[in-house]
């Protein structure tokens, strides 16, 4: 596919398609440290509108939005070309590992797929054209994750994870303007527990699709600001909850995650205290 990317990625706009507003306010911090004019959508019917009142470098989309996927979003945007006739990249965000992704992607007209959450260094790749595609099959686009679904009993594997993924904290931290941080994670603070709280109720309420969305919208979250713990016991409820080895009833995930939750919180507060510190 033709591109419209250039390598001066201060002239360029890019429009991000992103339902949760913690990882989309994230991308759009990283892309205006990088210089870019950003404009963003939370669900793929006013991405499509936007997208026909503005040209745009490049689009940035998620996979699992409220009204219709990425995948059937991409094909609609394929419609349309700037212009200079020339196709819009796009370039779809997931933390999926399936490997139909692949052949979807393809289908749907996507350049690509990226592994959330999104780095600063991810996109100074794309805006300068510098970005690698990654030949179908190989291990390095997607994240590996287990084809076994997580005992939520079995603690071991999530326990052996650090409640805070220090590298990825100071990428971030060396990444975002401290205002841009500061407002990243008072949004974190105030929507990870109420993700959590509704995932909760569904469950309560036997509402399976309901607490998977809210869930998986829980996880992005905590990927998105390194509470990797938090992120590897929500993504194992998910797959469970999925998979249907979890009966709400008898298996309640909610304590253990609440758990978590509140272990998680806390180590983000004493990050952020030791950050404000040492500055």
């Amino acid at each position: 596919m033709s591109s419209s990317m250039d390598s001066d990625t201060t002239s360029q706009h890019v429009l991000v398609v992103e339902d949760d507003p913690l990882q989309r306010d994230l991308l759009l911090a990283h892309l205006q440290q990088l210089g870019c004019q950003t404009t963003s959508s939370a669900d793929g019917y006013a991405a499509l509108i936007t997208l026909y009142q503005a040209h745009f470098d490049l689009v940035l989309l998620d996979l699992s939005l409220p009204d219709m996927d990425g995948f059937e979003t991409a094909k609609r945007m394929r419609q349309v070309r700037d212009a200079s006739g020339q196709l819009v990249p796009i370039y779809a965000m997931t933390a999926r590992s399936e490997p139909i992704l692949h052949s979807k992607a393809r289908a749907a007209g996507l350049n690509g797929l990226i592994t959330k959450p999104v780095s600063q260094r991810q996109l100074e790749q794309l805006l300068s054209g510098a970005w690698r595609e990654i030949p179908q099959g190989s291990q390095e686009e997607l994240p590996q994750t287990t084809e076994a679904v997580i005992s939520l009993k079995q603690r071991a594997t999530t326990d052996a994870q650090p409640l805070l993924n220090e590298a990825y904290w100071q990428r971030i931290c060396g990444a975002l303007q401290p205002e841009a941080l500061h407002n990243t994670l008072t949004l974190f603070q105030q929507a990870a527990p109420e993700y959590l709280q509704h995932a909760c109720e569904a469950l309560q309420e036997q509402d399976i699709e309901r607490a998977t969305q809210q869930l998986h919208k829980l996880a992005g979250s905590s990927a998105s600001v390194g509470l990797s713990r938090l992120e590897q016991r929500v993504r194992a409820a998910e797959r469970a909850l999925l998979a249907g080895h979890i009966d709400p009833s008898a298996d309640d995930p909610c304590p253990q995650l609440r758990q978590t939750m509140a272990e998680s919180l806390k180590a983000l507060q004493q990050a952020l205290a030791r950050l404000f510190h040492e500055g």
